[in-house]
């Protein structure tokens, strides 16, 4: 419970601002973490697995938002980036997934595949 992670997320451009919220499963708000000044390319940003009061969460699996501006305030794309060890496929609901570490992330979501 509570358990902290990196989010991990690419930018396509320089950004002035990054706000990143995280959602339940559910799709309950459960927390905003924000940055400032990151350049283009891969990064991290932890996560303390606690809500907006500073609870810890429960174990499961959320989803993250990320909005981006730049200096002049205008968008700056962005996208979500997982990374572990792949233990199988599923295919459920007509779906099929990658199982991600304790993840379901969909195969049409997945980018890259490399062994290490």
């Amino acid at each position: 419970e509570g358990k902290g992670e990196d989010l991990q997320f690419e930018l396509f451009a320089d950004a002035s601002e990054i706000n990143i919220d995280i959602f339940d499963e559910k799709g309950n708000f459960i927390k905003t973490i924000g940055s400032k000044l990151l350049e283009a390319g891969k990064h991290n940003i932890p996560w303390d697995g606690k809500d907006f009061n500073g609870k810890n969460v429960q174990d499961g699996t959320y989803k993250m938002d990320i909005s981006a501006l730049n200096e002049a305030g205008g968008p700056v794309e962005a996208r979500s980036l997982n990374s572990g060890t792949v233990k199988g496929v599923n295919y459920e609901e007509e779906n099929s997934y990658l199982l991600l570490n304790d993840k379901k992330i969909r195969l049409s979501d997945v980018i890259e595949v490399t062994q290490k």
